[in-house]
């Protein structure tokens, strides 16, 4: 069974609310409670609807989606609404060059017109499979009654700009990452992707229970970690499922000893 959501539709052009809406008719399991024309609306209706998902125009006169969801949390916060179970959001324009900033904003899709149902029906499922884990977790809390620090947000996926084009990188699918200078290289499988960043900040950003840290300059998928080869010196190489052979820094054998079970 399809997860059921409640949307608002926020466009200033109004054959492309209707298209959005259209195409949600014909997804189903889904009610529109709001459409608005431009931001003001949106901010309001963000402030006494309650939704579960935002189809949010980027470009409109005076108030941009970029400038409701800035504004947004101020407006809530004279609501009875709870900031905690805001909105997903996914964007809609007519330009690919936001796509960028809209993942920096939590952004869980982003479309670009004129998309086609294929492509809107994939974000929609996206976003149903987000608030089912939401609303797991939710129950979770309300049965155990247990009330813990909030968990450290990990990255779920990493974007990359190159040559003008945008690219999307799941975290699961990351095989190993190194560093080269001042950049990371992301390894997933046969491409290389490069990220200004230090490895010290990047595995903060990662999930421990996936990625595990082999050398001052290497973190690997856990899956992606195969073997453990001791020398008589001591020292110890770690093989990467891709063939990479790694040495293992001193600091980090006892984590690979422990993810291995050995």
């Amino acid at each position: 069974m399809e997860q059921f959501f409640r949307a608002i539709i926020v466009d200033d052009e109004r054959l492309a609310r209707a298209k959005v809406r259209h195409f949600l008719e014909e997804l189903g399991d889904v009610e529109i409670v709001a459409e608005c024309k431009n931001g003001a609306e949106a901010l309001e209706k963000l402030t006494t609807v309650k939704a579960d998902v935002v189809f949010l125009d980027v470009q409109m006169p005076e108030i941009s989606g970029f400038d409701v969801l800035r504004q947004y949390p101020a407006a809530n916060a004279a609501s009875e609404l709870v900031l905690e179970d805001a909105p997903l959001v996914i964007f809609i324009t007519a330009y690919d060059h936001h796509a960028i900033e809209a993942f920096e904003a939590n952004a869980i899709g982003y479309l670009v017109k004129p998309f086609d149902f294929e492509r809107f029906s994939a974000t929609v499922q996206r976003a149903r499979r987000t608030l089912g884990t939401r609303k797991d977790a939710r129950l979770y809390k309300e049965q155990t009654q247990v009330f813990l620090p909030p968990a450290p947000a990990f990255e779920e996926r990493f974007v990359f700009k190159t040559r003008g084009k945008v690219i999307i990188i799941e975290a699961t699918t990351i095989d190993w990452i190194e560093a080269e200078g001042n950049y990371a290289v992301f390894h997933v499988g046969a491409a290389r992707h490069l990220l200004r960043e230090t490895l010290s900040v990047l595995e903060k950003r990662l999930n421990p229970a996936s990625f595990i840290r082999i050398h001052r300059s290497a973190i690997v998928q856990i899956p992606f970690l195969t073997a453990l080869e001791q020398h008589p010196d001591g020292s110890y190489h770690a093989l990467l499922r891709d063939g990479t052979r790694w040495g293992v820094g001193p600091t980090y054998r006892e984590g690979v000893r422990r993810v291995l079970g050995l």
